[in-house]
């Protein structure tokens, strides 16, 4: 995240900080190829629980680090690139977030928008979220301040964040899930002809990625059972000596 933090910083080296972060955002998940397809609508339930803390001993348990998530709400956007590590001296779990999209009237190129947030220990979903709309303001203001060149599209970001922006409020709560107790998570296999196809210069290249499909009968178990209730974590100690902190998402 030393890329994201210099993309803070006026003069060449914040430029080049921006074309780096989504280049090692998308490099990292290049290692692992892991798409987790949240179930539509149970990205909707995530996104309708209460404010919760985040602690990042959960998160560390997160099987796979970097992964991509598709997101089914987006005009402009397919899904989008989660990078994960940790600042274990300022316990902070710092999140690189590269959404892309199709560029309209074409079909090798890409749109891109980086959005990089920070998770202090036991701070809340809000204030993660909240942010990345101070680094947005703040990358904004310093291109009217140094005259350093900013997409266009960030300069109309910060206006719409609000409390926090739902793309990044939506990858820190799937990393979460994905790190919690007994999640809802199946692997699927594929033959090779199905695998999803990228095309780049006009020819298509065959991906072998690791897909997996989470949340499908979370969402049916809880339109059985749960419907009417507000889904909610619990975060709880086990062991012997109760020194095992777990969370759980519940309804």
């Amino acid at each position: 995240m030393t890329a994201a933090q210099r993309m803070n910083t006026p003069g060449f080296e914040r430029v080049l900080a921006a074309q780096i972060f989504p280049c090692f955002t998308i490099g990292c998940w290049n290692q692992t190829k892991t798409v987790y397809d949240f179930d539509y609508e149970f990205q909707k339930i995530l996104m309708d629980t209460d404010d919760m803390a985040i602690h990042q001993d959960i998160l560390q348990r997160l099987p796979i680090r970097d992964f991509f998530i598709p997101v089914y709400d987006s005009y402009d956007y397919n899904g989008m690139f989660v990078h994960v590590e940790f600042e274990e001296k300022e316990k902070t779990a710092a999140f690189g977030i590269v959404l892309v999209g199709p560029a309209k009237g074409s079909h090798d190129d890409f749109t891109f928008l980086t959005l990089p947030a920070w998770a202090k220990e036991n701070q809340s979903l809000t204030e993660a979220t909240r942010s990345t709309k101070e680094y947005l303001e703040k990358a904004a203001g310093q291109r009217q301040v140094n005259g350093i060149s900013v997409p266009a599209v960030m300069e109309a970001v910060p206006s719409v964040f609000d409390g926090g922006t739902p793309y990044v409020r939506l990858a820190i709560l799937c990393a979460y899930y994905l790190a919690s107790k007994n999640p809802d998570v199946r692997l699927e296999t594929s033959k090779k002809r199905d695998r999803p196809a990228f095309v780049f210069q006009g020819k298509a290249q065959r991906i072998n990625i690791k897909p997996y499909t989470v949340g499908e009968n979370a969402t049916k178990e809880y339109k059985k059972n749960g419907e009417g209730k507000t889904p909610r974590w619990r975060h709880y100690w086990c062991g012997n000596g109760r020194e095992r902190r777990e969370c759980k998402f519940i309804y």
